[in-house]
């Protein structure tokens, strides 16, 4: 019998946890002795041979495959349970090697939603029933490659799989990702997020920007609307969504103003979220409203006017016709 490193999908159970004792009554509980299987299918593919292997059975003692090949030379221990699989080909574990177990597919919730709106506590759980299916469709082993917004939960998931927990593979984590500046973002407004403390405006005043400049709105534009992906202003559907989002923006401008110390930087972010607000209303009003308004006063306008003394007011009152408009007519 030559040696295998097949790996089995073994379904774990989960243990009771008793409640704490005092410690000097404390006691280590006897470690169970491990069971020996005899798993008995009609082949068995190895991930060596191109053919699976009629005839052939597989020994498990724990979690641990202790001999694999032909059933007449396999000597199984006393006591040993034999689960014969007729009609079935055993297979190794499969290993997916890029996974997002704390997503769900987007024609559920887009990926913004999902980042920006959904809580952690929602994608941990949602997460749990995804380790449990990824394991009973054969995954025994993932590379999770990145948490998007969920900061460090993978690492919570796969030490409740090693502690068996909860079911699921063994995990490679990431946490979270590294990306290049300005390219995707995976990082949800939370209170421990360090761009969410006081003293964090200017990064994400550069955070805001970044994205604002990436959109359809910033100056990323005569690029959008070159024969690559538009036709002059008639861009292709299925870059637009992406394009004219505002929510990145937004998230990083609002956090900016909550970190914002002075007048002259309450002021700017003021300004900064009308700006996104005006363009979240051309997404998504401009072209169904039937009669359209002549004239809206955006709530970041009107939050700019109790800053009238601020250096950063007055110049938004020269440069800005609309601002203008909207001094004369409040």
């Amino acid at each position: 019998m030559r040696p295998s490193s097949l790996i089995l999908l073994v379904g774990a159970a989960t243990a009771a946890i008793p409640c704490a004792a005092p410690a000097q009554a404390r006691v280590r509980p006897p470690v169970a002795p491990a069971t020996t299987t005899l798993l008995v299918p009609d082949r068995v593919w190895d991930g060596v041979e191109d053919a699976p292997h009629s005839g052939w059975a597989v020994l498990v003692t724990g979690n641990k495959i202790v001999a694999a090949g032909p059933r007449s030379q396999i000597t199984a221990p006393a006591g040993v349970t034999t689960i014969n699989l007729p009609g079935t080909t055993l297979t190794p574990g499969l290993i997916d090697a890029h996974s997002h177990v704390l997503l769900h597919p987007y024609n559920e919730t887009s990926w913004n939603d999902q980042v920006l709106h959904e809580s952690l506590a929602l994608r941990t759980a949602r997460a749990v029933n995804h380790l449990r299916a990824t394991l009973m469709a054969g995954f025994t082993t993932i590379r999770d490659l990145g948490t998007e917004g969920a900061g460090y939960a993978d690492v919570g998931l796969k030490q409740a799989v090693n502690q068996g927990i909860i079911s699921g593979p063994r995990m490679f984590v990431s946490t979270r990702a590294i990306v290049a500046t300005g390219g995707q973002q995976v990082m949800a407004a939370s209170p421990t997020d360090p761009l969410a403390q006081p003293g964090a405006i200017n990064a994400n005043w550069a955070l805001g920007n970044a994205y604002y400049n990436m959109s359809d709105y910033g100056n990323a534009r005569v690029f959008y609307e070159c024969k690559i992906i538009a036709t002059g202003y008639e861009m292709d559907s299925v870059f637009k969504k992406m394009l004219f989002n505002m929510a990145f923006s937004t998230q990083y401008y609002t956090q900016a103003l909550n970190a914002a110390a002075t007048d002259e930087q309450k002021a700017k972010c003021q300004y900064l979220l009308a700006k996104c607000e005006r363009n979240e209303w051309y997404n998504t009003r401009a072209a169904s409203d039937q009669n359209p308004p002549d004239f809206i006063e955006w709530k970041g306008f009107t939050a700019l006017k109790q800053y009238s003394s601020t250096s950063y007011y007055k110049e938004v009152l020269k440069e800005c016709g609309y601002f203008r408009t909207c001094i004369k007519k409040h």
